[in-house]
């Protein structure tokens, strides 16, 4: 199944598409509220790649405090819709190809995504402790006796492909 649909059925399942946009539709500020919220995600997942790769501590520190300054500030420049909808999909594209660089087996890539896909389905609605959330809209949860996606057969793949 494509990666789209995938994260459709998630919001389907978990009523992020009728609560987002009855949050962000109803004015300009809510959008740019509602947009920050998901560049900030996007910045949590970046500094857990940071420190996945195994860069410095204050590298990894510096994610998490561009986070609190974007939280602590608001926009204030006009959005920008093309460039907004550019930017996210640029961001896919762009991690798509990156699986695709590491892997280079659209099998493994797509393998990935749904391992990923599924656990997250898995979750339940519910409030993450220590993320700030102002909107109230669902967060997914870990329940007791969730099971993390297991990337151990797609790390001995990319293991395999390397020379060190």
């Amino acid at each position: 199944m494509a990666i789209e649909q995938s994260v459709h059925d998630m919001h389907k399942k978990f009523t992020h598409d009728v609560a987002t946009h009855k949050f962000f539709s109803q004015s300009e500020k809510n959008m740019k509220k509602f947009l920050t919220f998901r560049m900030l995600m996007q910045l949590e997942e970046t500094g857990e790649l940071a420190e996945a790769i195994g860069m410095p501590d204050e590298v990894v520190e510096a994610f998490s405090a561009l986070a609190d300054l974007c939280r602590a500030t608001e926009p204030v420049h006009p959005m920008d819709f093309e460039e907004i909808i550019d930017a996210f999909v640029d961001t896919v594209v762009f991690s798509t190809g990156s699986l695709d660089a590491l892997f280079d087996d659209v099998f493994m890539v797509d393998s990935s995504i749904h391992e990923v896909m599924s656990a997250n389905m898995q979750k339940e609605l519910g409030v993450k402790p220590g993320r700030p959330n102002p909107f109230g809209l669902p967060d997914l949860c870990k329940p007791e006796g969730w099971v993390p996606p297991d990337m151990s057969r797609f790390a001995i793949f990319l293991k395999s492909r390397c020379n060190f």
